[in-house]
């Protein structure tokens, strides 16, 4: 039940009515005087999708994953995750490369796809979001999967000398050669490197169980 605040509720529906123009409404007040009240009344009269969250005593990180959550919600879809509020908001550009399409199904397509100019223009807009999906990211030939993975591996390159993998090949190779290959002498950075392929599973490390920390015995092959 809702009863008074006549006059507030007029002003609130009215800056939620233009949605031409950019627009915020401040609402402040002592606790229990039914601020939150008044905006979900105001919002059974918005036409569009209200997405309602109210912010709790935690951490940025914690209230972003609550935002992410009420988003998920409102729109009815599977749980998504942005690490910014700028990523969770800023859609608005990506959206125009589809505008035929409903509100909801603009975010599901932005929350696959992101806003990358290039990967968007090759969307196909006459087919769904599965079938975009099948497309051009399951398929080992996908334009946007073969994307994905070339920027990834130039990224990834940035943290390795990729004559580590050259050197080691398909065969098992130890800790010495691959360093009388990379490095003239020990300075700690192949070592930082190797565990950066062995993080990625790229590589994997068989030492003697007797001599572990003797890097001589230490073997280094590809990950299968």
């Amino acid at each position: 039940m809702f009863i008074g605040r006549e006059k507030e509720l007029v002003q609130l529906n009215a800056e939620l009515s233009d949605w031409k123009r950019r627009t915020a409404a401040l609402i402040y007040g002592k606790r229990r005087v039914g601020k939150s009240t008044l905006i979900r009344e105001a919002a059974k009269s918005f036409n569009g999708i209200v997405i309602y969250y109210v912010c709790v005593s935690s951490t940025f990180e914690g209230n972003l994953e609550l935002i992410n959550q009420s988003v998920s919600d409102a729109l009815q879809l599977p749980g998504m995750r942005f690490n910014t509020l700028s990523d969770l908001m800023d859609y608005l550009d990506a959206s125009k490369f589809y505008p035929r399409l409903s509100v909801r199904d603009r975010v599901a397509f932005y929350a696959v796809f992101g806003g990358s100019p290039y990967v968007l223009e090759n969307l196909n807009k006459a087919q769904t979001l599965e079938e975009n999906i099948t497309h051009l990211l399951l398929k080992e030939t996908g334009l946007v999967r073969s994307h994905i993975e070339n920027v990834t591996m130039r990224e990834i390159q940035k943290n390795f000398d990729a004559r580590i993998l050259e050197k080691i090949g398909n065969g098992k190779k130890r800790y010495t050669e691959i360093r009388d290959r990379i490095a003239s002498n020990e300075t700690g950075l192949l070592d930082k490197q190797l565990k950066i392929l062995l993080d990625m599973e790229t590589i994997q490390k068989t030492m003697p169980i007797n001599r572990r920390s003797d890097k001589k015995k230490t073997v280094f092959q590809q990950e299968y």
